[in-house]
């Protein structure tokens, strides 16, 4: 993944598709983003994905150009039951686990594919513990999923089993905390 700037002076389109080309002449997979455009409509930045096939402490040339034709593959897509399980314990031994509610594919391309799940962490009463949100970034081909985990404070009164003391908010202390995804 790399960011590409554009000068004004570049005047390049803002519908414009670009495609990386291996030091082969072959064109890779590509998947771009637009990060942020002129005043004048015209690209200043371009986040751009490829894959690149380097050897160790070899060195090798990827170019960028604009393409003209169609893309080269379609949108790659997570499989549908990848939900990953996200359990946590507090200092009390109850335990919480994430309840999504919300599912929104964020980004979706040749390469890659950005799945956010929001929700609320609950205990097996329906205790809100903290809200999360899950992003998955899926790759084609790849078995791996990157998962970035974000918790929020669901603003309750905590019991304080320790005798800590906060001026504001109570923390929310865990003593385990998992992540697993099938």
């Amino acid at each position: 993944t790399v960011g590409v700037p554009f000068a004004a002076s570049d005047a390049v389109a803002p519908a414009a598709v670009f495609e990386i080309i291996g030091p082969d002449g072959q064109p890779r997979l590509t998947q771009t983003r637009v990060l942020r455009r002129h005043p004048t409509g015209s690209l200043q930045w371009v986040l751009v994905d490829f894959q690149a096939d380097v050897a160790a402490s070899a060195s090798v040339t990827y170019t960028l150009r604009q393409r003209t034709g169609p893309p080269l593959l379609e949108p790659n897509v997570p499989p549908a039951a990848v939900i990953p399980d996200l359990v946590l314990t507090d200092l009390a031994g109850v335990v919480y686990t994430f309840a999504p509610s919300e599912r929104i594919v964020e980004e979706t391309g040749p390469l890659r594919t950005v799945l956010r799940l929001s929700g609320d962490i609950v205990s097996a009463t329906g205790e809100r513990l903290l809200s999360a949100t899950l992003r998955l970034h899926t790759y084609r081909g790849k078995p791996q999923v990157k998962v970035f985990v974000t918790l929020r404070h669901a603003s309750r009164s905590l019991p304080n089993p320790v005798g800590l003391q906060w001026a504001e908010e109570p923390p929310v202390l865990f003593r385990h905390a998992s992540l697993v995804v099938p």
